[in-house]
């Protein structure tokens, strides 16, 4: 049987334990969020990207659209 000391060691010890897969746990979830935040950024980069190309897209149309209009 464990004497008093050694009880409370053996709890510090399980404690210490369950800190460091917490402190894992957290680190892998932090590499985690980085890579979504990484990807989000991408996303909204392609997203304003395509915002652009569309306005230009629809800027040539209504110009094409001007020009037949004073041809007529």
């Amino acid at each position: 049987m464990l004497s008093g000391d050694q009880t409370d060691f053996a709890i510090a010890m399980g404690f210490a334990k369950r800190a460091g897969n917490a402190e894992r746990m957290l680190q892998r979830t932090g590499s985690q969020v980085n890579q979504l935040v990484t990807a989000h950024r991408a996303a909204l980069r392609r997203i304003e990207h395509l915002e652009r190309e569309l306005e230009r897209e629809r800027a040539a149309r209504l110009a094409a659209e001007i020009n037949a209009e004073r041809r007529h």
